[in-house]
């Protein structure tokens, strides 16, 4: 699993601290948010937003990008049924 770090994202994103796009091969750009309403890691995957991992203020995007590495085979199913 290669995660590309997406600059054009990161440059729309970059005056909203609390959000980051990354590049998940074989997946396409994922949504990593900081949230204050998110007690546990939560991760979504819809064909309108594509895909989301919603995180808690105390979580680095780190450990989201690791929560997706870890998740991949399910949101690539998760993708596929909803097309």
């Amino acid at each position: 699993m290669v995660i590309r770090f997406n600059r054009l994202a990161h440059s729309l994103v970059k005056t909203m601290a609390d959000s980051r796009t990354v590049y998940v091969d074989g997946v396409g750009p994922v949504t990593l948010k900081h949230s204050n309403r998110v007690e546990k890691t939560t991760l979504t995957a819809t064909p309108d937003k594509g895909v989301s991992v919603s995180v808690s203020v105390n979580v680095s995007f780190d450990t989201a990008i690791e929560f997706v590495n870890q998740n991949e085979h399910w949101i690539r199913n998760k993708l596929y049924r909803v097309k």
